[in-house]
């Protein structure tokens, strides 16, 4: 009897896939679950949360409890006065931040942070300084060394200025504030950048 032509192709077919999964199993192994060892433990999302609110609360109590301990320091001295326009009482210690400006040929060595006059003036150049509190490298050519100083004034709720002031604000750590008297503001100079013409420590 003659086999039909389809039904050898099929059986040919049939019986190379067996052959192949037969095959196939000689590369394989047993099955196996495989677990993962996670070493790391996975947070909660209740973990992240409490974090950021921890974060978030060091952001606001901190500046809060520095005012506060600031504020107890001030109130155990003597009044500090009314504001006037030229003069100022500034917080010192630390709370003054800033550096020198020495003469080029000045010697460096000194426990205060100092700029050489040149690089000061190349660092105003480049940050365009006087396009914002108005011209005054000129005004302070020859008057090296001088004090380039940030401080927040205790008699102004707490405004934070930009002073060019004498060397003693920024050496004298252990003043705990400072009456400045002020070179009269020109009108094309910005109000928070004054000069100072002299610097008396508060008692």
């Amino acid at each position: 009897m003659r086999v039909p032509s389809f039904m050898v192709s099929s059986r040919a077919t049939v019986t190379d896939a067996f052959i192949a999964w037969f095959l196939a199993l000689g590369f394989t192994a047993p099955g196996l679950v495989t677990l993962r060892n996670n070493s790391f433990p996975r947070w909660r999302w209740q973990t992240g949360a409490a974090t950021l609110v921890a974060i978030a609360a060091i952001f606001l109590f901190v500046p809060a409890l520095s005012h506060m301990l600031a504020e107890r320091e001030i109130a155990s001295h003597g009044p500090v006065g009314r504001p006037t326009e030229n003069e100022h009482i500034l917080a010192g210690g630390k709370r003054i931040t800033g550096f020198l400006v020495a003469a080029d040929e000045a010697d460096s060595n000194t426990s205060v942070p100092t700029l050489p006059w040149s690089k000061f003036v190349e660092v105003i150049e480049m940050i365009r300084l006087q396009n914002e509190f108005g011209p005054f490298l000129n005004d302070l050519v020859g008057k090296t060394p001088f004090a380039f100083v940030t401080g927040v004034r205790l008699d102004a709720r707490w405004h934070q200025l930009l002073y060019i002031a004498p060397l003693e604000l920024i050496e004298q750590r252990d003043a705990w504030a400072w009456k400045l008297t002020l070179l009269p503001r020109q009108s094309n100079e910005s109000p928070i950048f004054r000069r100072v013409l002299t610097a008396e420590r508060m008692p």
